[in-house]
């Protein structure tokens, strides 16, 4: 990278965090082999908080979902469980009747736990989908406030939906629809094959291995409560201060992060450090997802088709994003790595917005 290109970076973080829309931020890009790093950070970490800090730490939301989808892969791999089973088989202890009902079907048993991972399961979303004659979780948190829930609720509220389709069949059918209730059940199959909770498991398998101090799932106990708190998200002009639900989300969404270690991570996973060349490739079948998404197994690959940019297509990014505009991607046509957060969950689509327009820099 040269001097130049550096202050574009600049100008376009500037420019990305004068929108009103944005009251704080922290963003970092690395080159594949970490000799170049440019980092960009903005505003405060709540309402009275203290400023953002390259190493305060956020909630990443979805992006956990690598995270849940690469431990189980990688207990796949040790042998410890079998992808193309049935999910039910590893959760005897739960009451998971008619959980997805197709015509009057309880076609269940047939979800397998590889549908889980790419989300072609046809199991209804829990938290941002509306049930019944009701809104959606998400609307009752921001309607109401700060509220908790388990397993058990989930089922429960996922039993209540219409499925969008039946479980694909082996050979797929090209469509994902995405859904937290898959990786809340993979969370239980986690905990159910390593007889550990899932953040002793998430500890064991990837952030000790790797050196992740400041990667945790977060909680209300003292092991998150001795911890720098993480910063908090806004919708719209209004902070959201909601424990009670972040803690919730457990392998659906609620890991809590720095950029670096995001990216440590992403650039482990890619390199073959943590699941073998074989199981990646697999990681990156991509099903149809929603505008302009596609999605695997715990990865999303995000491109914008070449009408956005006619005269100079715009790369590929592989990984995943979160609803409170947290993002970790890997470019390999530019061999670079971005992560962080913008933390707005009304207006999430800003941080893509900036990964846009620093490839078009850096190409």
């Amino acid at each position: 990278m040269n001097q130049d290109q550096t202050q574009k970076l600049d100008g376009i973080f500037e420019s990305t965090v004068r929108s009103k829309k944005i009251q704080s931020a922290s963003l970092r890009i690395e080159s594949g082999d970490g000799s170049f790093v440019w980092t960009g950070t903005y505003g405060c970490t709540a309402a009275r908080g203290t400023p953002i800090k390259t190493d305060t730490p956020y909630f990443t939301a979805s992006a956990t979902k690598t995270f849940t989808a690469v431990a189980i892969l990688m207990l796949h791999e040790r042998g410890k469980l079998e992808i193309a089973d049935s999910f039910v088989e590893y959760l005897p202890q739960l009451n998971l009747e008619n959980l997805h009902r197709w015509k009057g079907q309880d076609r269940t048993r047939e979800i397998r736990i590889f549908q889980l991972l790419d989300h072609t399961s046809g199991l209804p979303d829990y938290f941002e989908q509306g049930g019944t004659g009701s809104s959606s979780l998400l609307r009752s948190i921001l309607d109401d406030g700060d509220r908790d829930w388990d397993l058990d609720f989930v089922l429960e509220r996922t039993r209540e939906m219409k499925p969008p389709f039946p479980p694909a069949p082996d050979e797929g059918n090209g469509r994902a629809h995405y859904s937290d209730t898959n990786y809340q059940l993979l969370g239980a199959i986690l905990e159910s094959v390593t007889g550990s909770s899932m953040e002793q498991a998430l500890s064991e398998l990837i952030f000790q291995p790797l050196g992740l101090k400041n990667t945790y799932l977060y909680g209300r106990d003292h092991t998150s409560l001795d911890r720098p708190q993480p910063a908090q998200f806004l919708f719209k002009d209004r902070w959201l201060d909601i424990p009670r639900a972040m803690e919730s989300f457990r392998t659906d969404g609620s890991l809590v992060s720095v950029p670096q270690e995001q990216i440590h991570f992403l650039r482990a996973l890619m390199q073959g450090q943590l699941v073998s060349d074989r199981t990646l490739q697999s990681m990156q079948h991509w099903n149809s997802l929603f505008f302009p998404f596609k999605y695997g197994y715990g990865l999303m690959l995000y491109q914008l088709p070449r009408i956005f940019s006619p005269f100079k297509p715009l790369p590929g990014f592989i990984g995943h994003s979160g609803a409170s505009g947290a993002i970790n991607y890997y470019c390999a046509d530019l061999d670079l790595y971005v992560a962080g957060t913008v933390n707005q969950l009304a207006y999430r689509s800003l941080a893509f917005q900036w990964m846009s327009r620093i490839s078009s820099v850096l190409s």
